[in-house]
């Protein structure tokens, strides 16, 4: 007998840098909005309110589009590399390619 399908929830990959791109955005571009609801710092930085959530309330982050950090850094005023440039020397040591199954 075959197993349902449905039932079967395929693990995803969470890359270890993911964790840390959104660690960045929540304690350092979100800082000050920590008491706003979600629909009010998307609206903030031009990104939609799911996305807010995913960044605010996944502790290991989730696979963030690239042309949502861009969107995110140009309401900022920051550049895409400056970005990167701050999230790695924050958290160099811990980037790699590793990542968790959930």
């Amino acid at each position: 007998m075959m197993p349902d399908k449905k039932r079967i929830k395929k693990e995803k990959r969470v890359y270890n840098v993911d964790k840390y791109v959104c660690k960045y955005i929540r304690e350092n571009i979100f800082k000050g909005f920590d008491k706003e609801k979600p629909m009010k710092i998307a609206d903030k930085f031009g990104i939609h309110y799911h996305t807010v959530e995913k960044i605010l309330g996944r502790p290991d982050g989730y696979h963030i589009p690239v042309y949502t950090l861009s969107t995110i850094c140009f309401y900022k005023g920051m550049k895409l590399s400056q970005f990167f440039k701050e999230v790695e020397r924050l958290y160099g040591r811990e980037l790699d390619d590793s990542y968790k199954l959930k």
